[in-house]
């Protein structure tokens, strides 16, 4: 006989991830040189559903590694940034050796929930930097919409902000109308 009541299942059943919910909203794989303070790579999650999302056991993945996420919950509406390196205070990063090896010119990242389904793929290019000075390094690509979870090249495009990128924050060019 199991101690789980309803209410139970429903919070577990909330606290993962289907497709779309917990998605990439920006890549950073190009520090050099750098133009602001950001020197590691990263990635960016944004969760874009309306309640809690568990990390235990989620993986974010390239060709050639996999990198475990932490064992916490992202609230609805909160960013984290994954990396090798350290970031401010003010901004949710989990550090790991564990972090793919983002390629410059293009790689496809898998987000996978503790199931081991897709919740969120990207298949990046700097191409979609649309700025030869910018795509030399130094600036992160932004998501343009997170409600636009399968528009690649055109829903992505070079960061405008003064320091290169924006990690944890609302990207310097997010936009509803696209």
């Amino acid at each position: 006989e199991s101690n789980v009541t309803l209410t139970d299942s429903l919070n577990v059943e909330k606290a993962s991830a289907d497709f779309g919910e917990l998605v990439i909203t920006e890549v950073f794989a190009d520090p050099d040189p750098p133009i602001g303070p950001y020197t590691d790579e990263f990635v960016e999650l944004f969760n874009r559903s309306d309640h809690p999302i568990q990390l235990e056991n989620f993986n974010l993945c390239d060709a050639s590694s996999c990198m475990n996420l932490p064992d916490i919950i992202l609230e609805s509406g909160e960013f984290i940034i994954l990396s090798s390196g350290l970031f401010p205070d003010s901004v949710s990063c989990y550090s790991s050796s564990g972090f793919p090896s983002l390629n410059n010119s293009e790689d496809q990242l898998t987000l996978k929930n503790s199931s081991g389904m897709i919740v969120h793929l990207l298949t990046y290019s700097d191409q979609w930097y649309d700025d030869s000075e910018k795509q030399e390094g130094g600036y992160s690509l932004e998501c343009i919409s997170p409600d636009i979870i399968c528009g690649e090249d055109y829903n992505w495009t070079a960061s405008i902000a003064s320091s290169g990128a924006t990690p944890g924050y609302l990207n310097s060019v997010f936009s509803q109308d696209l």
